[in-house]
């Protein structure tokens, strides 16, 4: 499950919950059938990601995170990064905004 946050980048948190909530539809539609307490036991036992207003992240990726923050916190819009696309291991084609082989 944590390789899998980290090659999408993030999980989007959204309230709606016709079916079930974003975040747990997108675990499902990548790793089929979970157990919800590995996602409970990364975020709060491990800390391995972690929860901002709006998405779940790699808490490894924080660093990143905090510099974009900081600045648009001073006004300053720093550029989006560079699409990138990734072939997963199924052969199937990703466009992702994170860079390496996640």
């Amino acid at each position: 499950m944590l390789e899998t946050v980290r090659h999408i980048g993030y999980l989007q948190l959204d309230p709606t919950n016709v079916v079930a909530r974003n975040h747990l539809l997108i675990l499902w539609s990548r790793l089929g059938q979970y157990d919800r307490a590995d996602l409970d036991r990364l975020m709060w036992k491990e800390r391995a990601l972690y929860e901002t207003v709006s998405l779940i992240l790699p808490t490894e990726d924080r660093p990143l995170h905090e510099v974009r923050v900081r600045a648009e916190r001073r006004g300053v819009r720093l550029p989006d990064p560079e699409p990138t696309i990734h072939q997963s291991p199924g052969g199937r084609v990703e466009r992702g905004s994170h860079g390496g082989d996640r």
